[in-house]
């Protein structure tokens, strides 16, 4: 598919005075394939996210994550896993000692401090 293009020839010269570049130039630019760059010089964030979509619904974009980041992420879920089972044994615990008559508050750190005080006054359990 070959394009024409016309101009007005006072324009032209004009625009070699002026900027210094020619239509006949710019003819010669255009008839080839266009170069596509990313504007790195300022983050234009959820902007361009939003331009993105908007040109194509209903596709889901995904940003790519370095290894470090997936590393990082692991490790976060592998942390919550640990907290949730950390808190579930502690729950536990509670529930199995007040049902032999020792109530400890609620909280971690509560019981860490006081169950070994209570099971020095229970020893049976």
């Amino acid at each position: 598919m070959s394009m024409e293009f016309e101009w007005d020839e006072d324009k032209r010269q004009s625009n070699l005075e002026k900027h210094g570049v020619d239509f006949v130039d710019a003819v010669l630019i255009l008839a080839d394939a266009p170069l596509i760059l990313e504007d790195t010089r300022r983050d234009y964030g959820g902007a361009k996210a939003i331009c993105e979509a908007l040109m194509h619904p209903g596709t889901t974009f995904i940003r790519a994550k370095s290894l470090e980041e997936q590393d990082i992420d692991h490790l976060l879920a592998r942390r919550e896993l640990l907290v949730q089972h950390r808190t579930q044994l502690v729950n536990q615990t509670r529930a199995f000692l007040s049902e032999r008559g020792i109530i400890i508050p609620k909280g971690r750190h509560s019981f860490m401090k006081t169950l070994p005080q209570n099971l020095q006054r229970s020893p049976n359990i």
